[in-house]
């Protein structure tokens, strides 16, 4: 036997692999045998054992607490005041927040010209009451034609308002828009009275002591009474007794400066000698008696 070394063909003792050496031809060469039964397939693998299921998801953060909000200006970033005496406001954290009006700041319901108050109490109540006579309300305004004035609309203190349309300017005129409340010349008065120290007063009535005749109904001031007629006759007057403010003859013997130096009235419209005239008639005298050239006494 050889030991089969690398290459080398060595001693045994060298610790090669030994070979056993064969003659090749001198090996019988014999019919192959039969050939070996095929083996048997192997078995099916087993199925797979199922993944796990996956981990559930961790649950999100908790909201933090109220912090800074965004109120800018109450008018837009906020809802509208719960009343008619709070304010919508922005606090110190920026949220919206409502603060009371001042005490006898006007409500949020005032309304001008309905004749209520509405203010608020400063605790965030709201005051009614009603406006003060005269007030202003409603229709406001004002026209005068003819004696007849279009008052502004007034309260009447009860809470309601009152038209004052169609109302009479008399003792008083029109002035531009409105009743005159005084005057300084008649034109400012209404028809039938007069202008008497500022203030329009009614025209006196026939009998009535005047000055002018502008103060009488009549028109006509004679003998210091209104009188129903000019009255500027001979021997005519209006304070007669018994018939003041109406025009009537003197009483016979009363001078009238309209006769002669020595005469008097005897009527309406004659002027005759009182006593102790001169005269050649008796139609010459008053007393309708001449003797001895003189007119005798009545």
């Amino acid at each position: 036997m050889l030991a089969l070394c690398t290459g080398v063909a060595l001693s045994v003792g060298a610790g090669c692999e030994l070979v056993a050496s064969v003659d090749r031809e001198t090996i019988p060469i014999g019919d192959g045998g039969a050939g070996g039964t095929g083996g048997m397939g192997g078995m099916g693998g087993t199925g797979g054992i199922g993944g796990s299921g996956g981990m559930g998801g961790t649950g999100g953060m908790g909201g933090t607490g109220g912090g800074m909000g965004s109120c800018v200006d109450p008018a837009l970033d906020c809802p509208p005041p719960s009343g008619p005496c709070v304010d919508a406001i922005c606090d110190a954290s920026l949220n919206c927040d409502e603060a009371p009006k001042l005490q006898g700041a006007p409500s949020a319901t005032e309304t001008p010209g309905d004749c209520k108050a509405r203010a608020c109490d400063g605790a965030g109540v709201e005051q009614v009451a009603d406006e003060a006579p005269g007030t202003p309300c409603d229709d406001p305004t004002e026209s005068c034609t003819g004696a007849v004035a279009n008052q502004a609309d007034t309260c009447d203190g009860a809470g309601m308002c009152q038209a004052n349309d169609n109302v009479a300017c008399a003792p008083y005129a029109c002035g531009a828009t409105a009743c005159n409340t005084s005057c300084t010349v008649e034109s400012d008065c209404a028809a039938g009275n007069a202008c008497n120290a500022g203030q329009c007063v009614p025209k006196s009535m026939n009998g009535a002591a005047c000055a002018t005749g502008s103060g009488c109904q009549s028109g006509f001031c004679v003998d210091g009474v209104c009188c129903n007629a000019a009255c500027n006759g001979l021997c005519l007057a209006c304070d007669n007794v018994g018939a003041v403010g109406s025009c009537t003859p003197v009483a016979a013997g009363t001078p009238d400066p309209a006769c002669g130096a020595g005469e008097a009235c005897s009527d309406a419209t004659t002027c005759l000698k009182l006593g102790g005239e001169p005269c050649t008639t008796p139609d010459e005298c008053i007393s309708g008696t001449c003797s001895v050239g003189e007119c005798t006494a009545p």
